[in-house]
């Protein structure tokens, strides 16, 4: 393209490193009549578009699909943003925003939206956004998450380090979720409205007040990934024993005293973590669990371990550190895949940790 010399010396300050120069920039083709070949140069960089947004000059967005606005100390949405229903993807995360206001829920064409790291307390009119798919709204204050039922699209929500204290029975509509992290909440019971998550594959619910998830999480067929660390378990949730899918599952830091026989129906698995629990003894099917890779029991009350535990030829790390065991599971020797042992804090003999270095000399053992 052509441009003419007062085309030029706008292009000339809207390329300039120095900000106050792209600025400047803005504001004079604000008043010309710009071509529309030209536009490119106001739009080409996130500081360039949000000048745009923020002068209410909107031409030159009328082909942005991605908007940027993150960081900015914005206490309410741009005004200009309710003009840009052409929008898929905003990002305004780590501002001050205390609502969305219709600046927002009139983006009928948004899949992504960023809006965590804000002041949010609620998600007022959230439900108007039903194209959406990807949903960031974690680090904010919210105390209810009110509307969010209508997004029967949304494959992602991140809704951690809120105050939640409970899930409204309308999440059993959100039946496209494939990940959910609900964790570093107020939370302390998860309702039978979890029956909806028929696609979920990840779901974390660390650090919360759980003392018990209802036996309708054996419906989540799909699952993978389960994170329960940090909560208020005693028993070990019954209903998880059904999730035959499951190849991680993250239980530690709670009460458990003990595992039901059932808990070698998780075959898959490859990923246990049972540390910083009560656990006393161990039920001989967790030898069932043949795919596990990592293992991690320490800081229990294990006096013993199952002899069923060498047949997980596959295990790569162990760690059995601050129990209460005296010696190790015969047959552990088969064990050689292991990578690491961690042993430190119990009473096992000198010569038994120097037998089990013979016989495992790739692993470190501590």
């Amino acid at each position: 393209m052509n441009l003419t010399p007062e085309l030029e010396n706008l292009r000339q300050l809207l390329t300039n490193d120095e900000e106050s120069n792209q600025r400047l920039g803005v504001q004079l083709a604000q008043g010309m009549q710009v071509p529309f070949g030209f536009l490119p140069y106001l739009v080409d960089t996130t500081f360039k578009k949000y000048l745009c947004l923020e002068a209410e000059f909107i031409d030159p967005l009328f082909f942005v699909h991605d908007l940027n606005i993150h960081s900015l100390e914005l206490q309410e949405p741009p005004r200009a943003l309710c003009h840009l229903a052409q929008l898929k993807v905003l990002k305004m995360h780590n501002n001050r925003l205390k609502h969305l206001g219709t600046e927002v829920t009139t983006l009928k064409q948004l899949n992504r939206l960023h809006i965590d790291s804000n002041l949010l307390t609620n998600l007022q009119g959230i439900g108007q956004l039903y194209q959406l798919r990807h949903l960031y709204a974690h680090f904010n204050h919210l105390g209810t998450i009110e509307g969010i039922g209508a997004l029967k699209k949304l494959e992602t929500l991140y809704l951690n380090n809120n105050y939640l204290h409970h899930l409204p029975d309308e999440v059993e509509q959100l039946s496209q979720l494939k990940m959910l992290d609900l964790s570093t909440n107020q939370l302390r019971l998860i309702p039978n409205a979890i029956t909806g998550w028929q696609q979920l594959e990840e779901l974390n619910l660390s650090r919360n007040r759980i003392r018990g998830i209802s036996t309708h999480i054996g419906y989540l067929k799909q699952l993978k990934v389960l994170k329960l660390s940090n909560n208020m378990f005693i028993e070990f949730p019954e209903g998880l024993t059904q999730l035959t899918r499951l190849k991680e599952l993250h239980i530690n830091y709670n009460n458990i005293e003990q595992l039901p026989k059932t808990i070698g129906n998780l075959r898959q698995l490859t990923t246990l973590d049972l540390g910083e629990n009560k656990l006393q003894q161990l039920p001989e099917s967790i030898g069932n669990l043949q795919k596990l890779k990592t293992l991690d029991l320490g800081d229990n009350r294990l006096e013993k371990l199952p002899n069923s535990l060498a047949k997980l030829t596959q295990l790569e790390h162990l760690q059995i550190q601050s129990n209460r065991l005296q010696g190790l599971p015969k047959g552990i020797e088969k064990l050689q895949q292991l990578k690491r042992i961690t042993l430190l804090g119990n009473q096992i003999p000198a010569e038994t940790k120097l037998q089990l270095a013979r016989q495992l000399p790739n692993a470190a053992i501590h």
